[in-house]
């Protein structure tokens, strides 16, 4: 192996190992070292570097990636520990933790136990979950039914709930009366998809394709409770 590329590979391998660096930042190295389908250069020689980690490291980069994904339960879904405070992208955290597949129920019950813990004290995260549910003018405005529904990180039972208790509920009163008085009529879109701003493949689904991680056994094959 080259001199240059052991030191990369050893960086690399500290880094994803160290505690001091947020989980964020070492899902986006395994992001942007595992990504396929990208013609730039940068991901080409990414590429290039991420095939002769392999060849060269192939047993230790998959012991370090599945310590990596066991950090989301060990920093948030086992501790009282709020994603807000800690990451500087939870929502990319939460998303990339993800299977991407709507059909397990146990990750997004993990994901949505972390993601409602502390949320209303972060007003920013609040508005971001709004996002999916426009006011009744954005309905008769058309807005894209696509953009509208339920994501991974929350349902909107419990965003109603959280939002009342916090010092946004007077800017969402109005927005929380329509979706609880027409839950029935936008049932059909009311129902877990997969988040709007980004549509990619989750980095677990890569490296669980690529066989870095394990596919659960038995995945869960019920689905959440829909709107009554």
């Amino acid at each position: 192996m080259f001199p240059l590329l052991q030191f990369f590979i050893k960086k690399l391998f500290e880094l994803l190992q160290s505690e001091k660096v947020s989980l964020y930042i070492k899902l986006l190295m395994l992001r942007s070292l595992f990504e396929t389908g990208s013609r730039s250069r940068v991901y080409s020689e990414l590429r290039d570097v991420r095939e002769m980690v392999v060849e060269n490291s192939n047993e230790e980069i998959r012991k370090i990636i599945n310590s990596v994904f066991s950090e989301f339960n060990d920093r948030y879904v086992n501790t009282e520990l709020s994603i807000y405070d800690n990451e500087d992208n939870p929502f990319y955290v939460m998303y990339q933790w993800w299977s991407g597949d709507e059909s397990r129920l146990t990750e997004i019950i993990a994901i949505r136990k972390v993601a409602k813990r502390a949320l209303e004290a972060n007003p920013e995260a609040i508005h971001e979950f709004w996002k999916s549910y426009p006011d009744q003018d954005g309905i008769k405005k058309g807005l894209a039914l696509g953009d509208i529904g339920e994501s991974v990180y929350i349902s909107l039972e419990d965003l109603i709930a959280v939002t009342k208790k916090s010092p946004l509920f007077e800017e969402y009163r109005d927005r929380i009366d329509y979706w609880q008085a027409n839950k029935a009529e936008h049932a059909d879109i009311l129902r877990l998809r997969i988040p709007t701003e980004n549509r990619s493949v989750t980095l677990k689904r890569i490296l669980e394709d690529l066989s870095f991680l394990e596919k659960p056994i038995v995945e869960d094959v019920k689905m959440l409770k829909q709107p009554d």
